[in-house]
């Protein structure tokens, strides 16, 4: 009796583990080759189609129908595809009517396996906004290497036309008169001749599919003879019409010029006329109010000048009644940057900077800008006409080389005039006092000496 109730207990057992096996063979034989159209939703302007293939095996040739309604849609280019690294040449006459007739076969011996897209074929929307048509596949046929047929399900798909407007502007940024080539996904668009410096010249509005598109304009530059080029990369997409701005960036003759553009800024409590000194040579005035920051201009060197250059600024300060100046020195060799700051200053200030040390070098300073000032020792010029000034670069950053460079910043300090005060001048008369007493002491002890 136990024996019996043992096996009734087994026996579901083992019908499980046997239907299990079944399917796990079965799986395999289940899974086939399929064949699909990968293609967007809603399309305008040129689109691209992908003959997608999935788990196909020793894949050597193929060939089937493509159909779409040619009031709608129009196939003008037919690229070859790819499975498994294996390349796929892909044929077809994309001038016939529908349906178009591709072939493919893989390059070399071994065949192709995997996933991965038999061929791209690229259309041109002509129908009107709204418009539908179904991409459809028909009398597919693939074999493998062994001449084989493959079976394969096939399926396609549908695309709308909706037109994006995407308008498109060039900005001349440069001082010349430039003509500007517009390319589209690589197509060219449009040409515009000699736009003018500064001008924003529109080259259109296109009809573009929704997704991500690529703007690229080429000019040459007389200046420099040579072709530059101004990308962009926008992602299209709704109804709404998107505007892409391009600009045609300046170039200089010389483009590996060094230079550095001078800022000063102004922490004294008083509005100050501020004199500034390239390698003592002067540049140029600028009245800078408290708090403010004065823009000296760009100011270029040759290119043999690389190397420390000393930038030295004076003022006369309207509550010490002193004359200030500040120097300080920083290693050029690309576009750089460089500020100096004008501290606040009093009597008591002046004194005490005049007790220092001065024409000391103040090594390893971290900023350009200066920290500490003192009274100069020759006063300003006057007051001359300022230079032009270039328009300020959009970034600078220092970029000398540490091994080659001399110590980055060096700032000097120079002492105040001294006057003659009361006690100078007794101290001087009683010397001279002293002297002319001793002249005439020793020359009394020669008469008493010569006297008989």
């Amino acid at each position: 009796m136990s024996t019996m109730y043992a096996y009734k207990n087994e026996r579901p057992v083992a019908w499980t583990v046997l239907v299990l096996i079944l399917l796990a063979f079965a799986a395999p034989a289940a899974a086939g080759t399929t064949v699909s159209i990968d293609a967007p939703e809603f399309v305008s302007g040129t689109f691209d189609v992908e003959i997608g293939i999935k788990d196909v095996r020793n894949l050597k040739s193929g060939n089937f129908n493509l159909s779409f309604d040619p009031d709608v849609v129009e196939p003008t280019v037919i690229r070859s595809g790819e499975i498994g690294g294996a390349s796929v040449t892909a044929d077809g006459d994309p001038d016939d009517s529908s349906p178009v007739n591709i072939t493919v076969s893989v390059t070399g011996g071994s065949g192709a396996s995997g996933d991965g897209c038999l061929a791209t074929v690229r259309f041109r929307a002509v129908g009107a906004d709204d418009a539908s048509t179904s991409l459809n596949m028909s009398d597919g046929n693939l074999t493998d290497t062994e001449g084989n047929q493959i079976d394969a399900e096939w399926t396609g798909g549908t695309v709308t036309i909706k037109s994006l407007m995407t308008h498109v502007y060039v900005k001349n940024l440069d001082d010349d008169r430039l003509d500007v080539y517009l390319y589209i996904d690589d197509d060219f668009k449009q040409f515009e001749d000699r736009i003018s410096s500064g001008a924003t010249q529109e080259f259109g509005s296109y009809k573009l599919s929704e997704g991500v598109h690529s703007f690229r304009i080429g000019w040459f530059d007389p200046d420099t003879e040579k072709w530059y080029n101004d990308t962009a990369t926008r992602a299209i997409s709704g109804s709404v019409a998107a505007a892409v701005v391009l600009h045609a960036d300046e170039y200089d003759e010389d483009e590996d010029k060094i230079s550095a553009h001078v800022y000063v800024k102004n922490i004294d409590d008083d509005e100050l006329d501020v004199y500034l000194y390239i390698d003592d040579d002067f540049i140029e005035r600028e009245t800078i109010s408290s708090g403010k920051t004065g823009d000296f201009g760009l100011h270029e060197f040759e290119k043999e000048e690389v190397g420390s250059h000393s930038f030295k600024i004076k003022w006369q300060d309207p509550g010490t009644e002193e004359e200030y100046e500040k120097i300080a020195r920083h290693y050029i060799d690309d576009e750089e940057a460089v500020t100096i700051f004008i501290d606040p200053h009093t009597r008591t200030a002046a004194s005490s900077l005049y007790e220092e040390s001065s024409e000391v070098p103040a090594p390893g300073l971290a900023s350009f800008s200066a920290s500490a000032s003192a009274p100069a020792s020759s006063p300003a010029p006057a007051a001359q006409p300022p230079s032009a000034s270039p328009t300020p670069p959009s970034s600078s950053s220092p970029s000398a080389s540490a091994e080659a460079q001399p110590p980055s910043d060096t700032t000097f300090h120079t002492k105040q005039i001294s006057s003659n005060t009361g006690d100078d001048r007794l101290g001087y008369h009683l010397i001279t006092a002293y002297i002319l007493i001793g002249i005439v002491t020793v020359l009394f002890a020669m008469i008493r000496f010569r006297r008989p």
